[in-house]
């Protein structure tokens, strides 16, 4: 993230954009998914949040850690010049290796 765009967020005058989601799914490894600003499942969060499941978390516990990485993803989205450039937006970190 730029300092200047750092700045204006700290500030607040600047907005973070609202790309992707968490939805609720209807398995239980993973209880939830993170999509991408297309509605696909971002790929590289869903082993994870399926490691959560299996490791006897709560259901709540995946869905937190669900919306922690959607919050994550969206200061990167919001420095990237344009989505389609941006390497680490939830639309292309779906193809890259596991969080």
């Amino acid at each position: 993230m730029t300092s200047h765009l750092r700045n204006q967020l700290m500030e607040g005058r600047a907005v973070l954009p609202r790309v992707g989601s968490v939805v609720q799914l209807e398995t239980q490894h993973p209880a939830y998914a993170v999509l991408d600003p297309d509605g696909s499942p971002v790929e590289s969060v869903t082993p994870y949040l399926r490691d959560l499941a299996l490791n006897d978390n709560s259901p709540e516990t995946s869905r937190s850690y669900a919306n922690d990485l959607l919050r994550w993803f969206r200061p990167i989205a919001a420095s990237s010049p344009s989505p389609s450039s941006s390497t680490a937006t939830p639309s292309t970190t779906r193809a890259s290796a596991g969080c």
